[in-house]
């Protein structure tokens, strides 16, 4: 009897904790993604269009109702046409030297690469996610980046919060087709 009683006591607490991750859900072009936020609370704002070759399809921040960090979590996704010939892991790997360049203490956590299915369309994929030191403080950036022939997509999240990183990657299973 003590066993099933441990067991149902488990399944309850994984249920729970499974269940008590906050989220919110954004569409973009065809797309949705939901975004584990670690119950801290987004809002949308003003969308700079000063960079004319990228569109940015939502752009947000964290909202600070307590005590105020210095620094607020940002989730933005853009989205900017390429030539066709454009290999995805190319494209990664340039960013991503290029910003190696350019942070102090830069630190790989995870590089990832797939595919998505969207109608009669397959998608390349990649998850780069990787810390950052900046004035003595660790910061962490999530960029998913996905492609089509004509298009490529960058879903950002940068956090001062390794468990937001975590749940960023975790958002990223969630992206698919709205038909």
């Amino acid at each position: 009897m003590k066993q099933y009683s441990l067991i149902i006591l488990s399944i309850v607490f994984l249920l729970t904790g499974c269940g008590s991750k906050s989220s919110f859900s954004t569409i973009f072009d065809e797309f949705t993604i939901k975004l584990y936020d670690n119950k801290k609370q987004y809002i949308v704002t003003p969308v700079d269009t000063s960079i004319a070759w990228i569109n940015i399809l939502s752009q947000m921040k964290e909202e600070i109702t307590g005590e105020d960090t210095g620094f607020i979590n940002s989730f933005i996704i853009i989205k900017t046409s390429i030539q066709s010939w454009i290999d995805i892991k190319e494209l990664v790997d340039s960013n991503t030297k290029q910003l190696q360049l350019k942070l102090l203490k830069y630190t790989s956590i995870e590089d990832t690469a797939k595919k998505i299915k969207c109608k009669k369309l397959q998608y390349s994929w990649y998850i780069t996610v990787f810390s950052y030191q900046l004035d003595n403080e660790t910061l962490y950036e999530g960029q998913y980046f996905f492609t089509d022939d004509q298009s490529l997509y960058i879903i950002s999240l940068s956090s001062d919060d390794k468990k937001d990183i975590t749940s960023f990657i975790k958002s990223i299973g969630t992206v698919k087709c709205t038909n």
